[in-house]
């Protein structure tokens, strides 16, 4: 049986999907990823796409890209960065200019042609070679070793969902403690103090937590801070359940049903975050 080739990119492939085309405009050919909901914050949207983008480049960082290319791709981050701080324009600009699917085109591009340097054209393909840059490649002498792979989503089917489901969740309330605040500072108990700061810092952790899921040598502490910070809201939901009068907009139903969500989501996010990260694999 054919050995498949190592492929270095496989995961920043992943995440550059996943932040630039995502999902179809219906009846178009365009696309959107998460980096164009995060457009639609102000500021901090901008730079939580900007740290996303980061995990790529620190791909790149970590297989010894050339410096120069290394820097080709930190600017088409900072022009993204600056374009997208302008109102309409920088959210246009995010889904027509998919930077991260650039910068991962840049990445694999440089890799065919050092893998063509170095074999000579006598030499057949070798499959369970890794592809690496070359001193003559174009960009210096920097070795481009293909030891090193980032994952963006477990092996496991129901584990990668667990977690999608857990991104979502996150990403999703993040935003809504922001562009729902008077919802969130109303249902918190009168016994805590300070709605809005809470409201307002929960949100920023909640999107912080939902990010650092995707960049897998931080998706286990993330994981325990969501887990955390879950625990910690949970007084939140118990509280409308025990008074459904002062929330007649909601269904007691809904309350009731919100608590074995709650359940459901501690267990995803333990599930999903807590297993072993680089377990020898049987041969």
């Amino acid at each position: 049986m054919t050995a498949e080739p190592h492929d270095p990119l496989r995961g920043a492939r992943q995440l550059a999907v996943l932040l630039d085309g995502a999902w179809g405009i219906p009846f178009t050919r365009w696309r959107i990823g998460i980096d164009s909901l995060l457009g639609l914050l102000p500021v901090a949207g901008d730079l939580l796409s900007a740290l996303l983008s980061l995990t790529i480049v620190w791909q790149g960082h970590k297989l010894r890209a050339p410096k120069r290319l290394q820097a080709r791709l930190l600017g088409n981050i900072a022009l993204d960065f600056v374009v997208g701080s302008i109102p309409i324009v920088g959210d246009i600009a995010d889904v027509a200019l998919r930077k991260n699917q650039r910068n991962v085109a840049l990445l694999e591009n440089r890799l065919k042609t050092s893998a063509q340097i170095s074999r000579p054209s006598s030499e057949p393909a070798d499959t369970k070679r890794p592809l690496a840059f070359t001193p003559d490649s174009g960009y210096g002498g920097d070795n481009f070793s293909g030891s090193a792979n980032m994952s963006i989503l477990p092996e496991s089917k129901l584990r990668a969902a667990a977690l999608l489901f857990v991104f979502f969740w996150f990403f999703a309330g993040g935003l809504g403690h922001f562009f729902a605040a008077d919802f969130f500072a109303d249902i918190m108990p009168d016994y805590l103090p300070w709605h809005y700061p809470a409201v307002y810092i929960s949100g920023v952790f909640e999107l912080a937590g939902a990010v650092a899921l995707l960049y897998t040598p931080l998706r286990r502490w993330a994981g325990i801070g969501l887990f955390v910070l879950t625990l910690v809201v949970t007084p939140v939901n118990v509280h409308m359940w025990l008074n459904p009068q002062d929330f007649p907009d909601v269904s007691e139903a809904f309350l009731s049903i919100r608590l074995v969500i709650q359940v459901f989501l501690l267990f995803c996010i333990w599930w999903s975050t807590q297993q072993a990260i680089g377990k020898p694999q049987a041969a």
